[in-house]
């Protein structure tokens, strides 16, 4: 089994909305059965949506269900970026399965985030007399 995770946008300003895609996948030998993705969101975000099937607040957890060899299953966590957030915010997700031959899988993905004055800085030209 295999997780990848991607955050969009990157960087994103304090105040928007960041969303989060994970993808389980099932490799093989065998097909998966209770899926589960586990996501404990970091500091500096609030939970905005999730996909149907997760649950929770600050530890959202999310049943795919059973996953035949060589199929996969995604989920999507929207989360809004509060002011008190660090420069780069990392979070870490783990998806696992009933079977004991499935080594559960991990992925991490890290987001710069930017204050609204950066937003509105403008760059003036280098005018020579």
């Amino acid at each position: 089994m295999s997780l990848t995770k991607t955050a969009a946008p990157d960087p994103v300003y304090v105040g928007n909305r960041l969303a989060y895609t994970l993808t389980v996948s099932n490799n093989g030998p065998s097909d998966a059965t209770g899926v589960i993705v586990t996501d404990t969101l970091p500091a500096g975000v609030t939970l905005a949506s999730f996909s149907s099937g997760c649950s929770g607040a600050t530890t959202i957890v999310c049943a795919v269900g059973a996953l035949s060899n060589g199929s996969s299953g995604t989920v999507s966590i929207v989360v809004t970026v509060t002011a008190n957030a660090a420069s780069v915010i990392t979070n870490t997700a783990v998806a696992t399965a009933n079977e004991q031959n499935f080594t559960p899988a991990t992925a991490t993905v890290t987001t710069r985030v930017l204050t609204n004055d950066y937003k509105y800085q403008v760059m003036l030209p280098l005018v020579r007399r």
